[in-house]
């Protein structure tokens, strides 16, 4: 599978020096390059090395990078190892903020709480917005996409406030009772992967 096939998906890694853990969503993405947008970019030093992997749909990248250079929440590294494929062990999750869906949850107390879709997987969903909710938290989702609505049964897996937007990022795993959600589902998850 070429790099490019990853752009758009997330990555995870770490600094070599300190063991420091970050993630973000790769932009763009070549043998010997690769470029992530990150919501926290650590502080880097001149010819940092970074353990880098890179999700994808049936296997995942591993690769070392060198910090080149870090713009706002943009940071490049250059590719200095060769680069292994893994079998994947988890749904790739794909960033979608640019579709801009929204959706509606129940909240514990039967109140809709609107939030962004920020990434998607076959089986989850990334959220962001003003309302944290407990994790465990069972309740019935929609989606208003391109393609129609989509009624799930979510779970929150996490629930974490961002402290520099003040907003709260959810992950939620969800399950779908009828067959037309999940093609719609299906569907979005396709667009947003192309």
């Amino acid at each position: 599978m070429p790099p490019r096939n990853y752009e758009g998906t997330r990555a995870r890694c770490q600094r070599i020096r300190d063991a420091k853990l970050f993630s973000g969503w790769v932009g763009e993405i070549t043998d010997g390059y690769i470029a992530m947008t990150c919501d926290h970019v650590p502080e880097f030093e001149p010819l940092d090395q970074i353990a880098i992997e890179v999700y994808g749909h049936a296997q995942n990248l591993l690769m070392v990078g060198v910090f080149e250079s870090v713009a706002g929440k943009q940071a490049q590294f250059r590719v200095v190892s060769s680069t292994r494929v893994i079998p994947a062990k988890e749904n790739v999750r794909i960033h979608a903020g640019r579709l801009g869906v929204l959706c509606e949850f129940v909240g514990p107390e039967g109140n809709l709480l609107e939030y962004r879709v920020v990434d998607v997987s076959k089986g989850g969903v990334g959220l962001e917005g003003s309302m944290g909710l407990p994790k465990g938290h069972v309740g019935e989702i929609r989606f208003d996409t391109e393609a129609g609505d989509v009624t799930a049964t979510a779970e929150v897996r996490y629930c974490k406030l961002d402290e520099a937007s003040r907003e709260y990022r959810l992950g939620l795993r969800i399950e779908f009772s009828e067959r037309v959600s999940r093609g719609r589902w299906l569907q979005l998850f396709s667009q947003v992967a192309a």
